[in-house]
């Protein structure tokens, strides 16, 4: 058994991570992982706070003597090998406070605490050849929670992503230079919101930054409400969170000083999120383009990347220059 801790401090964000991981759970094949955690996020009109506990076991279908699956038959195997299923149980007590006087009327309802308990079963596959900074394999993590089982919430929820990394050419006296594509895709079912069909506002997509579509300011995209004064006029106009969401990444990544871990990228992203009623809409998305630098430090991987929107709206906040400590999977 081992264990880990991760601790992430900002101006707007505080999460505090303890995992025990048994990748041989009773001398089993059975990797049994629990995890308490606590996370705090600020938003412009409102703070989200997230306290519980996570258990999540996993199984390899290699143990069970599958090693492929045949969708059909003019199509090709799909390997099983380095993958596994199992389910994942989350308790947790959320909370929505410190709402401002403008906040939408779609926030002002959340306020307050409210407690989760979910079940999620789910496959995961992983070939990357290393965990901060990968130049071959991928990465599919696919998911589907019920909330309802106990606590104060009822929804549904559909998550799958993944990420794919192709070493295309060997640039002597470098190091490979490396095509990545990949991201996520979320669709939920709740009780809340505009529509009374949104997932609670603690479980909300929220895309805009460096992990999700670089250039357009950190949590600014997705659907939006306005706040009017008592004449009925706009006086706030602010992300109220997507049920729906659809990002996608690609890039080139090539060697700059490869001996100290140093490599350069360019990007193209689009993503957004969407209301429930909205589905996801394709003729909706934003796009990006930009480049950036990375440094696999002593201390992590270390990110800054420079965004150009390609779409903005008027009132889509931009954020060309982001930075971030965390491998970009």
């Amino acid at each position: 058994m081992h264990s880990s801790a991760n601790a992430d401090f900002g101006s707007i964000r505080r999460n505090i991570f303890l995992s025990a991981t048994d990748p041989y759970f009773l001398d089993t094949n059975l990797l049994l992982t629990g995890t308490l955690f606590t996370a705090q996020l600020q938003f412009p009109d409102f703070t989200r706070e997230a306290t519980g506990l996570s258990i999540r076991a996993l199984y390899p279908f290699e143990a069970l003597g599958i090693d492929h699956v045949q969708l059909a038959p003019f199509l090709p195997p799909i390997s099983l090998l380095d993958t596994r299923f199992g389910v994942e149980y989350r308790l947790e007590r959320a909370e929505i406070f410190d709402v401002a006087p403008d906040a939408p009327p779609g926030i002002f309802v959340e306020e307050g605490k409210t407690f989760i308990s979910s079940i999620a079963p789910g496959i995961l596959r992983n070939t990357l050849n290393h965990a901060f900074d990968p130049t071959d394999g991928s990465f599919q993590d696919v998911s589907f929670e019920v909330s309802g089982l106990g606590g104060e919430t009822r929804f549904l929820k559909f998550s799958g992503r993944g990420r794919w990394f192709v070493p295309v050419y060997q640039i002597p006296g470098l190091g490979p230079l490396v095509f990545s594509t990949g991201g996520r895709i979320a669709w939920g079912l709740g009780e809340e919101g505009l529509s009374g069909k949104e997932l609670p506002l603690i479980d909300r997509y929220f895309p805009g930054g460096i992990n999700t579509v670089r250039g357009y300011e950190i949590r600014s995209l997705g659907p939006r409400q306005n706040t009017y004064n008592s004449r009925g006029q706009v006086i706030n106009n602010q992300p109220i969170g997507g049920t729906n969401q659809l990002i996608l990444q690609t890039e080139f990544i090539f060697p700059l000083f490869q001996e100290v871990g140093l490599r350069g990228v360019a990007f193209f992203d689009l993503g957004n999120a969407w209301l429930q009623e909205d589905g996801i809409d394709l003729g909706n998305l934003r796009y990006s383009t930009g480049a950036g630098i990375r440094w696999l430090s002593p201390f992590g991987p270390l990110r800054i990347e420079f965004g150009v929107p390609l779409n903005a709206k008027a009132n889509e906040e931009k954020q060309p220059i982001q930075f971030s400590f965390g491998a970009p999977l």
